[in-house]
């Protein structure tokens, strides 16, 4: 087969007006936490480019939340993993971790972080339950508990990320890598961490350096407003398991 041939019979890209049509169909058939997943509406139109490596939610200059998907990841990703990356998100603002490092090592307060959100969405939201073969890949090399077992597992859920932190620091090796943003070798922003698998990395990228307490008021502000729509859709969450068990 000519070289003209095998193009000929790829499919075309998807547009990113495509892209964003399939993530919001994910949300809406979503069946675990349904609630909390419709927040994604609250983040505005997604956002995708070829720069981010991942995923990222962030406040703009004029204090709008942006939310970022990298074209090539966001294609890889199938329904359940796709919502999973937009509940991570929400659930950072949800958790106050931007306004929570104060003088931690970047490093290990964003894997802290990770390991708690991640521990909520598999047993508090259900996305443990799911079998499908693409998201059981997906968590494989995920920061989770299971991928960096810091603490027993009776412990995890009840975990702040502080107390995570403060495990990691006692001993958990930080590997700094590729796609380090800062370039550096000191692993001030480390894309992946060494667990039971060497290739454990992040499903995003934390780009908090400018929304930790020494924030400018504008951008701390726009923090607070999506704290405050997680923090509903939480509030919601916890109203039905209350409905369910009556």
């Amino acid at each position: 087969m000519s070289t003209k041939e095998t193009y000929r019979s790829r499919p075309p890209s998807p547009t990113d007006a495509q892209r964003a049509d399939r993530l919001y169909a994910a949300v809406d058939q979503f069946e675990y936490g349904a609630e909390l997943a419709k927040q994604v509406y609250h983040l505005g139109m997604p956002r995708f480019v070829d720069s981010c490596p991942t995923a990222s939610l962030f406040v703009g200059e004029e204090g709008q939340p942006v939310f970022t998907f990298n074209r090539a990841y966001f294609d890889r990703l199938g329904h359940d993993e796709m919502v999973f990356v937009v509940l991570h998100e929400a659930l950072h603002y949800a958790f106050c971790h931007p306004l929570r490092r104060h003088d931690r090592l970047p490093a290990l307060w964003n894997v802290a972080c990770d390991l708690v959100v991640n521990a909520f969405l598999l047993q508090k939201v259900g996305f443990a339950g799911i079998t499908a073969g693409s998201f059981r890949e997906f968590l494989a090399s995920a920061i989770t508990f299971e991928t960096l077992p810091i603490t027993p597992a009776d412990r995890r859920l009840s975990l702040t990320a502080e107390q995570a932190y403060d495990l990691l620091a006692g001993g958990t090796r930080i590997v700094p890598g590729k796609n380090s943003n800062t370039g550096a070798g000191d692993g001030s922003n480390p894309r992946a961490v060494r667990g039971k698998d060497p290739c454990i990395s992040a499903c995003d990228e934390h780009e908090w350096s400018e929304l930790d307490c020494d924030a400018a008021p504008g951008p701390r502000e726009s923090i607070r407003r999506l704290v405050e729509q997680a923090q509903q859709a939480l509030r919601e969450i916890g109203r039905a398991s209350c409905r369910e068990r009556v």
